[in-house]
C-alpha cells in the first residue's frame, strides 16, 4: 500500500481494486487526485527511459541502483558492476537522484513496474510497460508548481530602514519597535503606496499604521515613482484587465492611453481601471514618451512650473530626488517627471528659420 502515495489514479479506485472490486469508475470526484488541480505533464519520454534502463539492467537492480544510472552517477557500486557503460546511462542528468526515485515510485505505483517483495527488493517491468515503449499509451504525472516568492528589493529596504533609524533616535526607542525588519522587507517586496494597502503588510497594527504610517509610505511612493515601478491592485476588475490585455496583446499602458484619448480624465481611469493613481500617471507619461499625444499640463500644476524647471536647472535633471527635495512638499514626483519630459520635448523640436 506504499504506492497510494505515489499513484496519480483516483485513490478511492486504487483501495477498492486493492482489495479486489472490479469495474470501477476511473473518478470518484471526492478524493484528493480527483479534486486535485495539479497539472497534468505528459512524461512519457522519462518514463521510456527508466523502462529501457530497467531492461538493460536485466531487472536485477533496485531503486537506487537505477536512479544512479539514469543520473550518470559515478559511484563506485555503478562503476564495479559496468553500469557506466550502458547505453542508459546518464540519460536524465537534468534529473536530481530523488526525483528520478519519484518518476519510479509514480511508475511502480501505477502498475508499469513491479518491485518485489525480496529482501532486497528489485524492480522488474510490467506489461503496461510495453504499451508505453511502443508509443501506444501516454503516462501522465501531476505537477505542482511552485509560486516564486517575491524579492525584497534591497535598495528600498535600505531606505526604510534608514527613515525608522531616524524615528528611533528622534524618539529615543529601539528601532524594532517602530516595524521589525521582517516588516520591512514585507513593504520592501509589496510597494504598498497607501494606508489599506500598508495595513495588509504583517507586522502593521492599527497604531503603528496611524502612528508611522505616512512616513513610511512616503519613501515608498518617492521610491516607487522615481524607479517607474507600476502597482497594482489585486482584484478582478485588474485581472480581467490583464486578461484582456494578453488576449489583445495589448500593453497595459495603452490600455489606458486608449481610455484617456477617448476623453475619459485621470481621475476617470483610475476609477475605471481600478488601479492606483500613479500608476495611471506612469502609464500616461510613458505614453507620451513613445511619441503619443497626452497633455502633459495634466501633471503639473501651473503655478509651479517655473519653478520646478528653475530647480532642475539648478541641481540637474539627472535624477529625481535631489529635485524633489529642492521643491516644496507639496509638489510631487508627477510633476517633476511631466516638466523633465516636457523641456526634453521642447529641446527635440526643430527648429524653424
Amino acid at each position: 500500500m506504499v504506492d497510494y502515495c505515489h499513484t496519480t489514479q483516483c485513490l478511492r479506485k486504487y483501495i477498492l481494486e486493492y482489495f479486489g472490486e472490479e469495474k470501477i469508475e476511473d473518478q470518484c470526484s471526492n478524493c484528493s487526485t480527483c479534486t486535485d488541480e495539479a497539472e497534468l505533464v505528459n512524461i512519457t519520454l522519462d518514463a521510456q527511459k527508466i523502462f529501457s534502463c530497467v531492461y538493460r539492467m536485466k531487472e536485477r537492480y533496485g531503486i537506487t541502483l537505477i536512479s544512479e544510472v539514469l543520473k550518470g552517477s559515478k559511484t563506485k557500486k555503478v562503476r564495479k558492476l559496468g553500469l557506466d557503460n550502458l547505453s542508459t546511462y546518464g540519460i536524465m542528468t537534468e534529473y536530481t537522484l530523488n526525483e528520478i526515485k519519484d518518476v519510479i515510485n509514480l511508475l511502480i505505483a501505477d502498475g508499469y513496474l513491479t518491485l518485489t517483495e525480496d529482501e532486497y527488493p528489485v524492480v522488474r517491468l510490467q506489461a503496461k510497460a510495453i504499451d508505453v515503449l511502443k508509443n501506444k499509451e501516454e503516462v501522465l504525472r501531476r505537477i505542482h508548481y511552485k509560486v516564486k516568492e517575491k524579492e525584497t528589493d534591497q535598495t528600498l529596504f535600505e531606505q526604510l530602514r534608514n527613515i525608522r533609524k531616524e524615528i528611533s533616535s528622534r524618539e529615543q526607542i529601539p528601532p524594532y519597535v517602530i516595524f521589525h525588519d521582517s516588516t520591512l522587507r514585507e513593504m520592501s517586496k509589496h510597494y504598498p503606496v497607501d494606508p489599506v494597502s500598508l495595513g495588509r503588510i504583517k507586522g502593521v497594527g492599527q497604531a503603528k499604521l496611524e502612528k508611522y504610517g505616512e512616513a513610511f509610505l512616503q519613501i515608498i511612493r518617492e521610491y516607487v515613482i522615481e524607479q517607474g515601478i507600476e502597482i497594482r491592485n489585486k482584484n478582478e476588475k485588474e485581472e480581467n484587465d490583464v486578461k484582456e490585455s494578453k488576449e489583445q496583446d495589448i500593453p497595459s499602458h495603452m490600455i489606458t492611453f486608449n481610455l484617456y484619448n477617448g476623453g475619459l480624465s485621470i481621475e476617470e481611469i483610475v476609477k475605471e481601471r481600478e488601479l492606483k493613481l500613479i500608476t495611471i500617471q506612469e502609464h500616461l507619461l510613458r505614453c507620451f514618451s513613445e511619441g503619443m499625444s497626452v497633455n502633459l499640463d495634466d501633471f503639473i500644476p501651473l503655478e509651479y512650473e517655473e519653478q520646478i524647471i528653475n530647480t532642475i536647472k539648478k541641481v540637474g535633471g539627472e535624477k529625481l530626488k535631489p529635485i524633489k527635495e529642492a521643491l516644496p512638499d507639496n509638489i510631487d514626483y508627477m510633476a517633476i517627471k511631466a516638466v523633465l519630459l516636457k523641456t526634453k520635448s521642447a529641446e527635440a523640436l526643430p527648429v524653424n528659420h
